[in-house]
């Protein structure tokens, strides 16, 4: 029995559909690794400027605490402040 040319048709839609949404659900992935590589990236960047400004701040001023919140410095007992 020979199906008819609509059925088929509509068949090959379903199939032509489904396949294209796993090959978007692939290239997502994709998209999805690069993407986190990126910010994995960046972030190592960030944590090394971080750390490369912070040594040169102790560097500069002394091991210490650093207070944001009232933009306060203060130097552990044992270090001197060098200008």
């Amino acid at each position: 029995m020979k199906l008819e040319k609509d059925t088929v048709e509509k068949m090959k839609e379903f199939q032509d559909v489904e396949t294209q949404i796993i090959l978007d659900i692939g290239n997502l992935n994709v998209q999805y690794h690069d993407l986190n590589k990126q910010l994995q990236d960046r972030l190592i960047e960030a944590v090394s400027a971080r750390q490369e400004f912070y040594k040169k701040f102790e560097d500069l001023y002394g091991k210490g605490q650093i207070n944001l919140d009232t933009n306060e410095f203060i130097p552990e007992e044992n270090e001197e402040v060098s200008k």
